[in-house]
């Protein structure tokens, strides 16, 4: 019990703290996440990104990110409206959410832009996700039960962390040099049948 000025007030019961609680870690969820595909936030990547540069140059591992651009995104909503849109955004994070390994991350960037970051991957294994990961974009993504038959092209970047950038603002997608992304094109050669790393099988 309380003391106050109104006399005594019980102490909140557990159901009070846990819907306390509860409350706390949607509010959390909701600053970090993205609402239409539930991947994180590019506020968030920020703070993750920086974590992982941290890791990377204390442990000497590498770090990768792949950025992600769907191309003429805008046509899709002014032909087929923005439900469409959002309900084809849907689809395209779970894509991404389904292929990642426990370790990677994934962010919705911008409207139609993503971020995937894969902590301990090389250059050559982040071509390797890349290259899947377009040929998994470029699949129908809308079911046939929306009346649509929809297939998306993407540009893809890569840029490895140390050899690509050396810090942080270099590897930020909004900030980095020019060069630090190397891009993958839309025809690629036949995937080497043996890449474990990110986005899998």
């Amino acid at each position: 019990m309380t003391r106050t000025c109104f006399g005594f007030k019980p102490w909140p019961t557990m159901r009070h703290r846990d819907s306390e609680c509860s409350l706390r870690s949607e509010d959390s969820r909701a600053h970090h996440h993205d609402d239409c595909t539930t991947l994180h936030n590019s506020r968030h990547l920020h703070t993750i990104l920086e974590s992982e540069i941290y890791r990377s140059t204390r442990y000497q591992f590498e770090c990768s990110l792949i950025f992600v651009d769907l191309d003429h995104f805008k046509n899709v909503n002014d032909t087929h409206g923005h439900l469409a849109g959002s309900k084809l955004l849907s689809e395209m994070g779970q894509v991404i959410k389904d292929n990642l390994r426990v370790i990677d991350f994934a962010f919705r960037y911008g409207g139609d832009e993503f971020v995937i970051l894969l902590p301990q991957t090389s250059s050559e294994g982040t071509l390797v996700v890349a290259k899947r990961l377009l040929r998994l974009i470029q699949t129908p993504c809308l079911s046939s039960r929306e009346g649509l038959n929809l297939s998306l092209t993407a540009s893809l970047g890569v840029a490895t962390f140390p050899d690509d950038a050396k810090t942080k603002a270099e590897a930020d997608p909004q900030g980095g040099r020019a060069c630090t992304w190397r891009r993958i094109l839309l025809a690629t050669p036949p995937l080497p049948a043996a890449a474990n790393q990110g986005i899998v099988a």
